[in-house]
């Protein structure tokens, strides 16, 4: 049986700076340990989706609060029903300027260009922003960026990079002059290069992944960021295209019709057509934003607000520090201090023990946080975080350190977790973590799969739990569920080797269950099924829709499952009805060519011939006019 797997995202460090937009920064210098702050004049504020940390003043504070429950509401419109709440506790910290910020950033910061940054790792997101920046800067499109990440991977799956990213940068262009909201505002750098420098031709662009060099080389990425807000831009806004393309495309990917059928539905024209027609839209003087009637987009109103102690103060800015991973010492430090003034402090423990934690010390790390919950931590995160330990996914490094196996540590992480829903009852991991409680215990895969079927959901673009769900169904011996689960949720780009290891995990479970005949019979389909639809998919790109019709043709056939018959139907019309056309107008200019050499007669029969299979308005017209003028 193939052992569960957590291929958990590495942390996200985003950065806005005064002089550069959106930034990423991956090698910088920390800045040095400051001393202590006093941490006077902090305080808590609960708006409605979101918990800011603030010594900028309550009126600033709620400010920021309200900005962020309007963006919100303003993603909401892309997709009516759409899950908008974070899957993880998210924390706005505020600073009243730079010398509050400054010993808190992630790295140097000589010049203090750094507006804000954004944290993001498996259980927990970090916001820390400057409440009053400099006259030409923005502390919240990076936060808008990145939020609509979370908006985006939290409710569309399959996504291209260039739509994640392309998304999240028009969202994070807002302003709002008067009673007015512009959402999608142009970015004046973005256009400064698309307009200065040369265009990624779009075959290569829409292969770009998170190792290319365009998303990973400073000399690159900006283009490929322009790039992929312009996209965007022109499928909200350009006359051209068809009504509702975005949300076309994005239901298109859904569905996992393939990025040229999505895109040219969205479209509604040849994607052929896309590259120039894109060019000469980035080159209009004036590009147009969304424009809103800002009372149409009512935030709600303030929950609470509360002033902090130093002790719980000191706790959130060692917290911080905690999440940069940039001065670990600094963030001790913290945590010391404020147990110091609070020894009941259960947040100043919980905070050691997710230091310690982060820094591979399980043992010392168990510790602490088992005095967090003794003391009754009233953070959903203490809880995830120690129940991790006892029944993480990744390796028994963790369970070593506190003396126990998975079977006999699996009831007290439930528990944990429990406890952790009941404090947040929207903290999504904790449904892959109660999964992997039941895992020891065979006779609980029911619960096990119940939980780990909600992750799933939670989190369509993690392929490593739908992975885990597979090995859970093909442990209950669901061999049907489990390939359900590859097809529906590993197939395509997302899989990867993880897609190669679930069927490989079937292949090897299948054979106490299942005939060998009935195997082969399933694996030679989906081998020939694989190459007549990626052959399909590379004489589309190549223009030759009639082949590429007829392969999509040939794997419908050799396809018995009648669901994915049906998904490859879909794909089919779309595809038969653009390679009809195809024909039709090669005839036409077939005959147009006659009439340039003066063949009228064998024109004349072309056309008389075209005549009735069209249907098209324009192409039947442009026939008649002809055939009128050769009688």
């Amino acid at each position: 049986m193939k052992r569960l797997v957590d291929r958990r995202s590495g942390w996200r460090r985003v950065a806005i700076t005064a002089w550069a937009g959106l930034a990423l920064m991956s090698t910088a210098t920390v800045a040095q340990a400051a001393t202590l702050p006093k941490a006077e004049d902090w305080i808590e504020l609960h708006s409605t989706h979101f918990h800011l940390i603030s010594d900028a003043g309550l009126r600033k504070t709620e400010e920021i609060a309200l900005d962020l429950e309007q963006f919100r509401l303003l993603l909401a419109r892309l997709r009516p029903g759409s899950r908008l709440q974070a899957p993880v506790p998210m924390r706005v910290i505020v600073f009243k300027g730079r010398r509050s910020f400054r010993p808190y950033k992630q790295w140097r910061d000589e010049s203090d260009n750094l507006l804000g940054f954004f944290l993001a790792d498996q259980f927990g997101n970090r916001i820390a922003i400057n409440a009053y920046p400099p006259s030409d800067g923005n502390s919240l499109p990076t936060v808008y960026h990145e939020f609509t990440h979370f908006f985006m991977r939290h409710n569309f799956a399959h996504l291209p990079l260039w739509v994640d990213e392309g998304v999240a940068e028009y969202y994070s262009s807002i302003d709002q002059p008067g009673g007015d909201l512009r959402v999608g505002v142009a970015i004046p750098r973005h256009i400064r290069w698309l307009r200065e420098k040369s265009f990624i031709p779009l075959k290569e662009f829409f292969t770009i992944g998170e190792s290319s060099a365009h998303y990973n080389e400073n000399d690159k990425i900006g283009g490929f960021y322009a790039q992929s807000w312009a996209l965007v831009h022109y499928l909200v806004h350009s006359e051209e295209v068809a009504e509702s393309a975005l949300a076309k495309l994005l239901d298109g990917l859904g569905a996992r019709e393939g990025l040229e059928i999505a895109l040219a539905t969205a479209l509604g024209y040849p994607l052929a057509d896309l590259e120039g027609r894109l060019r000469r839209y980035v080159h209009q003087l004036k590009l147009k934003a969304l424009v809103l009637d800002a009372k149409s987009v009512t935030a709600p109103k303030f929950i609470s607000s509360r002033a902090l102690s130093r002790s719980e103060a000191l706790v959130v800015l060692g917290d911080l520090l905690a999440f940069t991973r940039a001065q670990p010492d600094f963030a001790e430090q913290h945590f010391r201090a404020a147990l110091e003034e609070d020894p009941k402090s259960a947040d100043g423990w919980a905070g050691l023990g997710n230091l310690a934690r982060l820094d591979g010390r399980y043992g010392e790390a168990a510790e602490y946080l088992s005095r967090a919950v003794e003391l009754g931590s009233p953070s959903a995160e203490t809880y995830v975080w120690l129940a991790d330990l006892l029944v993480g996914w990744s390796d028994s490094a963790s369970r070593e350190a506190v003396g126990g196996e998975r079977r006999s540590l699996g009831p007290r992480a439930r528990e944990l977790l429990l406890k952790a829903r009941e404090i947040n009852p929207d903290f999504e991991e904790i449904h892959g973590l109660l999964a992997g409680s039941y895992f020891a215990q065979k006779e609980r895969s029911p619960e096990a799969i119940a939980a780990m079927t909600s992750a799933v959901s939670a989190f369509p673009n993690r392929p490593e739990l739908a992975y885990n769900l597979v090995v859970l169904h093909l442990r209950a011996q669901q061999f049907d569920e489990a390939r359900r689960v590859i097809d529906e949720r590993l197939r395509g780009d997302d899989g990867g080797e993880l897609l190669r290891k679930a069927e490989e995990a079937i292949a090897l479970t299948g054979r106490v269950e299942r005939s060998n005949a009935e195997l082969l019979r399933r694996a030679e389909e989906a081998v020939v099924r694989t190459d007549l639809i990626d052959r399909s998919n590379v004489a589309a790109q190549e223009g030759d829709l009639d082949l590429a019709a007829d392969l999509l043709r040939q794997a419908i056939a050799v396809t018995s499952d009648p669901s994915l018959v049906t998904q490859l139907t879909v794909q089919l019309g779309p595809l038969e009805a653009a390679a009809t056309r195809n024909r039709l107008v090669e005839r036409f200019n077939q005959a147009v060519a006659l009439l340039n050499v003066g063949d009228n007669d064998a024109a004349k029969e072309v056309l008389e011939e075209l005549e009735p299979e069209v249907t098209e308005l324009s192409l039947r017209n442009r026939i008649r006019a002809l055939l009128d003028g050769l009688r």
